[in-house]
């Protein structure tokens, strides 16, 4: 994550100057804030599917809950990882 500071960021709304554009304007940015990555574990039974063709979205942490609250708090991680162990081992 050290090399990659966004990955561990969080969305905020900041005004921003745009080249190109006369005046700032709200847009989304990352703030680098080493806010941390989510990380998560499952235990699945059964064995590894072919990883040839689409793999059921169990099998993933959607990015989801990640822009800014009204408030201005923030939200979720940018990045999931999620650690999958099957039955045979795998």
């Amino acid at each position: 994550v050290a090399l990659f500071p966004a990955c561990a960021g969080r969305f905020v709304k900041r005004t921003v100057s745009v080249e190109g554009l006369p005046d700032p304007e709200a847009r989304r940015c990352i703030l680098c804030n080493n806010g941390g990555v989510a990380f998560g574990h499952v235990v699945i039974d059964g064995s590894l599917p072919s990883t040839a063709g689409p793999l059921p979205d169990t099998f993933f942490d959607r990015a989801v809950g990640t822009r800014p609250m009204a408030d201005g708090s923030l939200g979720g991680p940018l990045l999931r990882v999620k650690c999958l162990d099957f039955h045979d081992g795998q």
